[in-house]
């Protein structure tokens, strides 16, 4: 989430930004009302508390004295409920505005319009048609699509025999490799994660549609581990001289 803060202050900037990404301005013209809203509700209650204080008398307050102290605490206690569903508000306002795109990135409106850095290897030329992963795959017995339909539906598989042992193979070799050879720390994160975590990696809430939610509960499944692996040090300073993690 971009700082609130920038929002404000570097609209002109952000708005920009917003034009090159295709985005709609009208998300940080929503955030500035909203936050508006909720700065001036802040202002006021603060007032409110600051004459609820100088209300309260040094001695034994009287009955008059009481019931006004009262009405005017009950009178905060109900500010202070509009002012958290406004901050609420102007947060998840901030959250639907895509980060301020670097200045070097290229603009355009699709694909071709990226610019090519860095090519790495030759493209490899056959003289014949080579055939596609899951053609080869199914002609030898690794893979079975039907039977995955049976179970899920369309567009899901099954690796099966020496196509699951290829699978399992594949993980633990590259996960031995890393963490043997390259200084990787490996993690067997909870595949299930809750709301604050997909907000920090940026999931939520944009992809809250796309996210499977567990019923009834904050909890979610994790599309990715790197919501776990982020999260991890959510709310933490990591040291120069720790880099990288």
């Amino acid at each position: 989430m971009i700082d609130p803060k920038r929002l404000r202050d570097e609209t002109d900037v952000v708005r920009e930004s917003l034009k090159k990404r295709h985005f709609p301005e009208e998300a940080l013209d929503h955030f500035l009302t909203v936050d508006k809203q909720w700065r001036v509700k802040l202002q006021e209650v603060e007032t409110l508390k600051n004459k609820r204080n100088q209300l309260a008398p040094k001695g034994k307050p009287s009955p008059e004295q009481l019931k006004e102290l009262k009405e005017m605490s009950d009178q905060v206690k109900k500010e202070q409920e509009g002012l958290a569903e406004l901050e609420a508000n102007t947060r998840k306002a901030a959250m639907e505005i895509p980060n301020v795109l670097s200045e070097d990135v290229p603009v355009g409106k699709t694909e071709d319009d990226n610019i090519e850095i860095e090519k790495v290897g030759e493209v490899p030329s056959f003289s014949f048609k080579p055939k596609e992963h899951d053609e080869v795959a199914l002609k030898l017995g690794l893979l079975n699509f039907d039977k995955a339909g049976v179970i899920t539906g369309s567009r899901f598989v099954l690796n099966t025999g020496l196509g699951a042992k290829l699978e399992r193979a594949l993980i633990q070799l590259m996960l031995d490799l890393h963490t043997d050879k390259h200084g990787y720390y490996e993690i067997m994160p909870p595949v299930i994660v809750h709301s604050r975590s997909l907000e920090g990696t940026g999931q939520l809430p944009k992809f809250a549609d796309d996210c499977f939610k567990i019923e009834g509960t904050d909890y979610w499944l994790s599309p990715t581990a790197e919501v776990q692996l982020t999260n991890m040090y959510r709310d933490s300073i990591l040291k120069e001289d720790d880099l990288p993690v």
